[in-house]
């Protein structure tokens, strides 16, 4: 590795934490903890809806993890994906069972109103 190697991964590291610094001044966490807030408000008293995430802001952030009667996670996130277009992640474990959903910084309210759509159409 020659020097101009090292200072071009020094300049693209100071680059990155510079970005990183300004995202940081604004709490993105904030924005995305509202969003998750949002749409699990709307079906956690759903009969068939089970919220696996805890409601403290400080546990959860952004993440959530949903189950519904009846349907396994790999059959939830499917049809989430096959039926509405909505990504999640499916996870089978012991411990928790659900799909996981993570609104991203560009998810609109829009987009979590089909979301909740698509629950209230499965999990009433």
């Amino acid at each position: 590795m020659d020097v101009r190697t090292i200072r071009s991964i020094s300049e693209i590291f100071r680059t990155n934490t510079d970005c990183c610094s300004q995202i940081a001044t604004y709490p993105p966490h904030k924005n995305q903890t509202n969003l998750q807030n949002y749409w699990v408000d709307q079906v956690r008293d759903l009969p068939a809806v089970q919220i696996n995430t805890p409601k403290e802001e400080q546990r959860h952030c952004a993440i959530a993890n949903i189950a519904v009667d009846g349907m396994s996670p790999n059959e939830l996130s499917t049809y989430f994906y096959e039926k509405h277009r909505i990504f999640t992640v499916a996870i089978n474990r012991k411990s928790v069972k659900g799909v996981r959903v993570t609104p991203h910084l560009y998810t609109s309210i829009q987009d979590l109103d089909a979301f909740v759509k698509a629950i209230k159409a499965i999990g009433s």
